[in-house]
């Protein structure tokens, strides 16, 4: 909705939405905007967040077990209870490449 963003007043760049004068280089309903705008991202981030969590409860609970079991895990053992649970693990190289 607002796209990439960054305000600066006359003394420079503002600091949590303020510049270092203590004034919001932005009107009030412009700061309405922006506030709205952050509760949306920040409610659908939720929203996935809980898909994803709900989804894979079952390899949660079980690497949850295994590590109060055993206090640590092992990247394969990791995997195979991923895999038992549905999830493919990403390979290194593809985790690499995503960032």
């Amino acid at each position: 909705k607002l796209g990439p963003m960054a305000f600066e007043g006359q003394l420079g760049r503002p600091m949590f939405g303020y510049g270092f004068d203590g004034g919001a280089d932005y009107s009030e309903r412009f700061g309405a905007v922006i506030d709205d705008e952050v509760a949306r991202i920040l409610s659908e981030a939720e929203k996935k967040a809980e898909e994803i969590l709900t989804k894979h409860r079952p390899a949660l609970n079980a690497i949850a077990t295994h590590l109060i079991e055993t206090e640590t895990i092992e990247r394969e053992e990791f995997e195979k209870l991923l895999i038992v649970n549905g999830i493919t693990p990403k390979q290194k190289q593809d985790i690499e490449h995503q960032v």
